[in-house]
């Protein structure tokens, strides 16, 4: 008996929980949709990347955290449950301010390679608490993330370790991987996202009409770094060994059943 609930409890937890589960395609269900929009402001050009995430019945953080460069606001992050067990993701800045700041080697908070950037040299942004923005762009490829540190989520590193478990999504034109990371050091555990949008900047003509387009080549340039070097996403999953992920799935699904309100 005690072995059959635990494989219903596990069954039950990936058809009801979108953070431990898999389509059958092996991609995360956790991510239910994905919206990338550009426009220009005062020939500044703006990147908002939005996504709705589905934790179950797991109730996460309403945040909105500022993007910050020399004291002047560049965007901001945004993370806000909304009715339906779904919460709204947003990532939107100013794609000079960040394009202009240095490239070197990224890490999450745990310490751990982010996802799809991997080795590759990126910008890092701290956006205070730990948390960071990531930007890899190239001639070939544009690449963003973004990891906030959760101290509801601390107790999983405390019981489990450090981990990484980020499933592949595929949505339209865009490939990613969104989950959880975790550390045994407190404020060093918490949700990521990361996101490949590539094909959705590469010629656009921003909406500056035929009168506009060497304007609109500068603007793809600054997107895309056509001077910088060419990079190789990755694209494998981040997971833990077979038994940290079922300990995982277990906790996971224990605070879905009691819809636990995660602290900030």
């Amino acid at each position: 008996m005690g072995i059959r609930h635990t494989l219903t409890t596990l069954a039950l937890g990936t058809s009801l929980l979108g953070l431990v589960s898999c389509g059958s395609n092996g991609n995360s269900n956790m991510v239910k949709g994905l919206k990338v929009d550009t426009t220009v402001v005062d020939n500044q050009l703006k990147l908002r990347v939005s996504s709705e995430i589905d934790f179950g019945a797991i109730i996460m953080p309403s945040l909105q955290i500022p993007i910050l460069k020399d004291g002047a606001n560049i965007g901001s992050v945004s993370l806000v449950p909304v009715v339906g067990n779904k919460t709204q993701f947003v990532v939107e800045y100013n794609v000079a301010e960040v394009g202009n700041l240095g490239l070197g080697s990224v890490t999450l908070p745990n310490g751990t390679l982010a996802p799809l950037i991997g080795t590759n040299p990126a910008i890092s942004l701290n956006l205070g608490n730990n948390a960071k923005l990531y930007v890899a762009a190239a001639a070939n490829a544009y690449a963003l993330g973004v990891a906030i540190p959760i101290s509801g989520l601390d107790s999983i590193g405390q019981s489990l370790g450090g981990l990484n478990f980020f499933p592949m999504f595929t949505i339209d034109k865009a490939m990613g991987a969104a989950g959880i990371f975790a550390s045994n050091t407190p404020g060093k555990s918490g949700f990521a996202f990361f996101v490949d949008v590539t094909q959705y900047l590469q010629g656009l003509d921003f909406g500056l009409g035929q009168t506009s387009q060497s304007k609109a080549l500068a603007m793809s340039k600054e997107l895309m770094q056509m001077e910088a070097h060419e990079i190789a996403l990755d694209y494998d999953q981040q997971r833990p060994s077979a038994a940290k992920e079922k300990a995982l799935k277990e906790i996971l699904y224990k605070w879905h059943t009691q819809k636990k309100r995660i602290a900030r």
